[in-house]
């Protein structure tokens, strides 16, 4: 019984990563998807709102002073690249900040789009965030999001989701639906 109990013990963690092996990141070209995974950014596609959370220092706990702030992601497919767009401003008042291309996409073992990683510009506020990542990811119905934006450029560990207390900007959003006005 002892042996069986030992075995057990020395292969779980065997099958907890053969598990979290399914899930691997695909580095992007010019922002265009590959198009054997436009169906996966297809469902991604729309409008997500949300509150962020925003550090006011680098320390390892958030302070309850720090700033909350509802935003709104809009997610679009245009000529094969999944274009993220927000009126806020990630990084801060004033600050200008950017989201830029895709840089990479992490697919889980369907090979469905489970996380979507842009080249972040923090614009003016250069001193504040020094990460150049806004790391976004999806649930797997699509009707929920978290994104984060790194002081430093640390990368997050996606086999596992194992995120750094160092973020500058975390929050989680979910799918709305746009009200078209009617005529």
């Amino acid at each position: 019984m002892k042996q069986i109990s030992k075995a057990i013990f020395l292969l779980l963690p065997l099958m907890a990563l053969n598990a979290l092996s399914g899930c691997r990141e695909l580095q992007i070209k010019d922002g265009v998807i590959p198009s054997e995974f436009l169906d996966s950014a297809k469902k991604i596609v729309g409008t997500y709102e949300g509150i962020t959370h925003i550090r006011s220092s680098e320390t390892s706990y958030p302070h309850p002073n720090d700033p909350l702030r509802e935003i709104e992601l809009n997610f679009k497919l245009e000529n094969n690249k999944l274009i993220v767009s927000t009126d806020s401003d990630l990084a801060g008042k004033w600050c200008n900040s950017e989201i830029g291309a895709l840089y990479s996409v992490v697919l889980d073992d369907h090979d469905q789009i489970i996380g979507a990683i842009y080249k972040f510009d923090p614009g003016d506020c250069l001193d504040k965030v020094k990460g150049r990542f806004l790391d976004i990811s999806f649930n797997n119905k699509y009707n929920m999001s978290s994104i984060q934006v790194y002081y430093d450029d640390y990368e997050i560990d996606h086999k596992t989701w194992k995120q750094s207390d160092r973020y500058y900007i975390r929050g989680d959003l979910s799918r709305i639906e746009k009200k078209t006005e009617k005529k």
